[in-house]
């Protein structure tokens, strides 16, 4: 199977949902467009630029990571305590990111005056 050529590729949308892009491929198994759900998902895939489903979706769950630690980081650079206790229950996984991977700043240290 051909993979589309590059005039008939769509984009993404700004913040790409796995579930809507799961019904795009639902819709066209569906509209008999596609033979199995696995070639549906296929079709999508390409018609984004990619070469397989695994692909996308790995793409899409990165840009939803990368979206949600910015958040986190934003919170913590506005001291906005609530919010970072929400990502954080939402998500444990942020518990164990380095701080290398969110580009946080070094933690603050309170210096020893020696009174």
């Amino acid at each position: 199977m051909p993979a589309e050529s590059s005039a008939n590729l769509r984009s993404l949308p700004d913040g790409p949902n796995l579930r809507h892009l799961k019904d795009q491929a639902k819709a066209l198994l569906r509209a008999e467009g596609a033979s199995s759900l696995s070639e549906a998902q296929l079709k999508i895939a390409r018609s984004y630029g990619f070469a397989s489903w695994p692909k996308l979706k790995a793409h899409v769950e990165s840009i939803g990571k990368a979206e949600e630690l910015a958040d986190l980081k934003r919170a913590i650079d506005t001291n906005d305590l609530d919010r970072v206790k929400q990502l954080m229950t939402r998500n444990p996984a942020l518990h164990r990111l380095s701080r290398a991977k969110v580009a946080l700043p070094p933690p603050l240290r309170t210096q020893k005056t020696g009174r």
